[in-house]
């Protein structure tokens, strides 16, 4: 089969199995926040730690079972709006899984030891926290909005597609040569443009989503969208790969399609609240 096929076919399955998990129902939608806090987490951790010793394959296992109970807890707060303070909650979390890695860095005796809790720890920022602002965007009318969180996946998708598309036509001065030699001012702004535009038009769909809010998040996307994809590049670079993973053949990994959506979703979410609160 070429690889154009190949591509393709992935694609297809990641799209069906991305609506299936946003629209099926609450749980469906929970599955799906698993299984991509996992795969990435999971895909980071083996791109900085890359030593197949026991002792890093254990820590790996601690920062995802880790990660995957802080989702986990953070999800089970917003669906059942438990008055609980998350923030003091997650820090709690944070910091009793950082010494337990401290624990098992202490009796391997280590060189780096800091080092390698360190990794875990952005781990958790890079991938867990940002799916909790997500779920907080989800639900934050009382209900799950599905739709609010397709519009996200939409419009980081209309930012990375045509800028791609804008960049490859008219692109001559480069944005960031050392990390993306791909990426061009022209291209960024294309992408911007479009996103703003496709913001607009989900402001039409979703009767929950204004205007003013859409447009910000827009904005927000295109601007922090496009320095999650550096970020991951720069994130490969160091690590001296070309994909993140291979789970999606013909894409790469997990974590290299969602590296975009989930650096934004932190500002994305703030913005969202914002609004919230002075709406």
């Amino acid at each position: 089969m070429s690889t154009f096929f190949i591509r393709l076919w992935s694609a297809l399955v990641f799209v069906v199995v991305m609506i299936a998990g946003i629209y099926t129902d609450v749980w469906s939608y929970v599955i799906l926040m698993l299984f991509l806090n996992t795969a990435c987490l999971w895909e980071f951790f083996g791109l900085i730690l890359k030593d197949e010793k026991p002792r890093f394959s254990l820590l790996k296992i601690m920062g995802l079972v880790i990660g995957t109970g802080m989702l986990l807890v953070g999800i089970f707060c917003i669906l059942e709006r438990m008055n609980i303070d998350f923030l003091p909650l997650a820090a709690g979390m944070i910091s009793m899984g950082a010494f337990l890695l401290f624990i098992v860095e202490l009796y391997a005796g280590s060189s780096r030891p800091f080092e390698n809790v360190a990794v875990i720890i952005v781990g958790w920022f890079y991938i867990t926290i940002p799916i909790i602002f997500l779920t907080l965007i989800a639900f934050s009318l009382g209900y799950y909005e599905p739709n609010l969180v397709m519009a996200l996946f939409i419009l980081t998708w209309a930012n990375d597609t045509f800028a791609y598309l804008v960049g490859s036509r008219i692109g001559k001065r480069k944005l960031f040569p050392r990390i993306s030699p791909g990426k061009t001012w022209e291209g960024t702004l294309g992408g911007a443009v479009f996103t703003l535009l496709f913001a607009w038009l989900m402001s039409e769909w979703i009767p929950s989503l204004a205007i003013l809010p859409a447009l910000a998040i827009g904005l927000t996307i295109a601007i922090f969208g496009t320095l999650g994809d550096l970020t991951e590049s720069m994130l490969k670079r160091s690590a001296g790969v070309k994909d993140s993973g291979k789970l999606m053949p013909g894409h790469g990994g997990v974590l290299d399609r969602f590296d975009a959506f989930l650096f934004m979703l932190p500002f994305v979410g703030t913005v969202w609240m914002i609004f919230q609160y002075i709406g």
